[in-house]
């Protein structure tokens, strides 16, 4: 029986944050809090690095997706609509 191998998708620290919408720094910061999943690879070229889905189902979850095309593609893969991230800080007039 032939197995097909899915297929893999790994995602550093900057395609994450072009993909979820979000500053590289963003990504930083989640990971020195530690709320993002531990990585699949233990070295990509010397980085750590996830697979994609890892990181979709985890950013759809929290709501941490805030790029429109990461939506679409999670809310097709999971049947259900990115979770409502809490909202940025306030911006204070100037």
């Amino acid at each position: 029986m032939i197995m097909k191998k899915k297929h893999a998708d790994p995602v550093g620290v900057l395609e994450i944050a072009q993909r979820l919408g979000v500053r590289d720094r963003t990504v930083h910061m989640w990971l020195y809090r530690g709320i993002v999943p531990d990585p699949d690879y233990s070295s990509v070229n010397g980085s750590r690095a996830w697979e994609w889905t890892t990181v979709l189902e985890w950013a759809g979850r929290t709501g941490h997706v805030y790029d429109e095309v990461a939506k679409s593609e999670y809310a097709s893969k999971h049947g259900k609509e990115v979770a409502v991230s809490r909202p940025g800080p306030k911006k204070v007039a100037v």
